[in-house]
């Protein structure tokens, strides 16, 4: 996000994303990818992580796409798969 939001408005955004994207480029946890794991309870939407960020290396995350933010193309192709992904491979994924 790009813009501050109040943490009710922003919990909101999260409970309805489809897919959430860190592209950290150095080390460091997101709190904000903490927080739209709790906020996806039950629904298990797409986490794209970069390889680089300290919340990729967590073992409490459930699996994720992993991209390497230099790579775009690939960074492109992982936002593409999430966002396409059925409710069932997220689940699983």
């Amino acid at each position: 996000m790009s813009w501050r939001a109040t943490s009710p408005t922003s919990w909101a955004l999260l409970t309805v994303a489809d897919a959430f994207m860190v592209t950290s480029l150095r080390e460091g946890m997101a709190r904000r990818t903490h927080e739209y794991v709790e906020c996806q309870e039950g629904r298990n939407r797409a986490l794209i992580l970069s390889e680089f960020t300290g919340t990729y290396s967590y073992s409490g995350f459930r699996p994720c796409f992993t991209v390497n933010p230099y790579d775009t193309r690939g960074t492109a192709k992982a936002f593409y798969q999430a966002l396409t992904i059925s409710d069932e491979e997220a689940a699983s994924h």
